[in-house]
């Protein structure tokens, strides 16, 4: 028995529908929770000495004062001046959830095309999709001057327009979406109802209202069950 179908047996699933009548052709991933799992803005903001800022605006957009959008923009206004090279090591010490590559490395192998698609910063997804093998990050990007962050960024994705962002990457690449997986911990990495939607270690409720299958277990590669075409023809 291979470890896939072990881990199978050992996760908890809730499963509304496994039914594919296309194989998966492509797999988008958010980052932050799913592919990676420590918080790296709350590690960020703790290593610069920023942390208080980041509670004061963080509580702010809990409560409706503020935008996502508005949110990033203040949380990035707090480290203007920071070199570079600084914020990079930090975001490069975040750990991968295990088995992220072997995962990775399966789905490639098995044709599946992978893009990661992330409301964070792209200095993460950039460093993450080249080491995995995914063929594109689309994430926000910090402004740099002379090697060091200016206070600003440019806002390619923000919690709502996930939809949007998705569409045009399977009409770019000509995949129908209903051979698009969207695999994420929360609602808003699942927008489409075309698409297979698996949340993965989901942290609110409506992540698993969203999803199609909600996977638990603590190894990335429990996800393949639902990917692979071989294991889709065994489940």
């Amino acid at each position: 028995m291979g470890r896939t179908t072990r881990m199978l047996r050992k996760f908890k699933l809730l499963l509304k529908s496994t039914q594919r009548i296309r194989p998966i052709q492509l797999a988008i991933f958010d980052l932050d929770g799913t592919i990676t799992y420590e918080d790296y803005w709350h590690k960020l903001h703790e290593e610069l000495g920023t942390s208080a800022h980041s509670k004061i605006i963080t509580d702010r957009y809990q409560n409706g004062g503020l935008s996502f959008k508005e949110w990033t923009m203040l949380e990035v206004q707090a480290w203007n001046g920071t070199p570079v090279h600084r914020i990079q090591t930090i975001l490069d010490s975040i750990p991968y959830r295990a088995g992220a590559k072997e995962t990775f490395t399966q789905l490639h192998n098995s044709k599946i095309r992978t893009i990661i698609v992330s409301a964070g910063l792209s200095l993460i997804a950039d460093r993450v999709a080249r080491q995995l093998g995914s063929e594109l990050a689309i994430a926000n990007e910090l402004e740099i001057n002379n090697g060091q962050l200016s206070g600003k960024v440019r806002i390619n994705v923000t919690i709502d327009n996930k939809k949007e962002i998705i569409k045009q990457i399977a009409s770019k690449l000509r995949i129908p979406l209903d051979a698009v997986a969207l695999i994420g911990d929360s609602a808003a990495d699942l927008p489409i109802k075309d698409c297979l939607r698996i949340t993965y270690k989901p942290y609110h409720w409506s992540a698993r209202q969203a999803a199609n299958i909600v996977v638990e277990d603590d190894n990335l590669q429990a996800l393949l069950p639902y990917l692979l075409p071989e294991q889709q023809k065994n489940s």
